[in-house]
């Protein structure tokens, strides 16, 4: 399983479709502190200096749009295997089904997770190289609200890769998928918040496990305890979503 995982991760990496989805996010960032530096520089916001305090700010606030580049990393992975129906050569290997499953499952997160080291580590150095540093003090507490909301999200984003990656495996029109999960995270959280006021509180209990709803409280508060409570649901999602599609992935018709 261990060869398979480093074979998936190797794959992904080589490909263009992987760096040119890593480059989109770095693109507009660069292009926001662009927009700030003129922004200063043409007296367009008077009431202060757009700096990096900001930057960081407006990145945390980022951390929901997240969930929707994962589609990118579950096509390479999943999607494109299953639409070509290229899955079957993996199983007539001999590889057992659980661990075709999970071992593409545990690609699909490894290679999410390094991307993202590349884009908020490029991100961060595009913000400094364009924006500087004026107050020590203020970037630091940004950078550990920003570390505290990064540890919450990682959880979640996770829990939303294995909640995408099950949706690509068993709907084979991944079209369908990727406009199911779409919409989940777009209208869900309203919706449930909608049902909660007029129908029952316990739709309300239902939205505060949602993965949208937690990554908006995390990214709003900034707290450990949101933080720790993030960790928790993302972990209920990442085991759910393992467990039922190991024991449902061996009995896909490939």
């Amino acid at each position: 399983m261990l060869n398979y995982i480093r074979a998936e991760v190797g794959r992904v990496l080589k490909r263009k479709y992987f760096w040119n989805t890593v480059l989109i996010p770095l693109i507009i960032a660069a292009l926001g502190c662009w927009g700030m530096i003129y922004m200063n520089h043409h007296g367009m916001n008077a009431e202060q200096t757009l700096s990096l305090e900001h930057y960081l700010m407006i990145g945390i606030g980022t951390f929901s749009a997240a969930v929707y580049l994962l589609i990118m990393f579950v096509d390479m992975i999943t999607m494109e295997e299953i639409k070509n129906n290229t899955i079957k050569n993996i199983v007539s290997s001999g590889l057992l089904r659980e661990k075709i499953y999970l071992g593409k499952e545990i690609s699909l997160l490894v290679t999410s997770l390094i991307a993202m080291v590349i884009v908020l580590g490029g991100s961060l150095l595009i913000g400094y190289i364009f924006l500087g540093i004026n107050s020590p003090e203020t970037v630091i507490q940004y950078m550990k609200t920003m570390g505290i909301c990064l540890v919450g999200c990682i959880f979640l984003w996770s829990g939303a890769a294995c909640m995408l990656h099950f949706l690509g495996c068993f709907i084979k029109n991944g079209v369908a998928g990727t406009l199911i999960y779409v919409v989940l995270f777009v209208l869900l959280e309203d919706a449930l918040n909608m049902l909660g006021e007029y129908i029952s509180p316990i739709f309300n209990a239902i939205n505060r496990i949602w993965l949208g709803t937690q990554i908006d409280i995390i990214c709003n508060t900034g707290t450990v305890e949101a933080m720790i409570e993030a960790i928790l649901v993302g972990m209920g999602y990442i085991v759910v979503f393992s467990i039922l599609g190991s024991i449902l992935f061996k009995r896909l018709d490939v």
